[in-house]
């Protein structure tokens, strides 16, 4: 028999689907490596449920899209919603990131859709994060914000931006 937590920490709520195949839009108010999570307790009737993650992508900051093992249309989605997620604390404690983005050196880089290069270093300048590219050998520097770097998919180690006009041109 499978032994359940003893403690958790809420860490975020399911806000509502997305999309039409089970997915849920899940707002992280703890500083949280999420995309490092296998899986997460969903508060269903103030208890506990083990919920396996299949896929997550980040939205923003602290919004990602998650889909879950088992709930794969819109009807089983609406089920959990809108919903507490928890972690036991022990993983909680262990994928805590307190602000550490270096967990996506050497993720590969699309703006567009076109490969710009593969993240080398993040540097925390103090008022925000700069992702340190590889762009065939020339080094280039892109801010971490919101309005530039628009997903991340932790399985694929892929960041999606969005980057102003002629960003690149600077470098080259």
């Amino acid at each position: 028999m499978i032994k359940l937590p003893t403690s958790y920490t809420k860490i975020g709520n399911i806000v509502k689907t997305y999309g039409n195949e089970g997915e849920v839009l899940v707002k992280i108010f703890k500083d949280i490596n999420l995309e490092k999570c296998e899986s997460v307790f969903v508060s269903i009737n103030n208890k506990p449920i083990p919920f396996f993650i299949d896929s997550i992508t980040q939205r923003s900051d602290m919004q990602f899209v998650i889909s879950f093992d088992g709930i794969n249309t819109n009807e089983k989605a609406l089920e959990i919603c809108p919903c507490e997620i928890l972690l036991d604390d022990e993983v909680f404690n262990n994928h805590s990131i307190n602000n550490d983005f270096t967990y996506v050196v050497g993720y590969s880089v699309y703006n567009k859709d076109v490969f710009i290069g593969n993240v080398t270093d993040v540097v925390d300048t103090g008022m925000q994060e700069i992702l340190k590219v590889d762009h065939n050998g020339t080094e280039i520097l892109i801010p971490w914000v919101d309005e530039i770097v628009v997903s991340i998919n932790e399985n694929k180690k892929t960041i999606k931006t969005k980057l102003p006009e002629g960003l690149i041109d600077l470098y080259v």
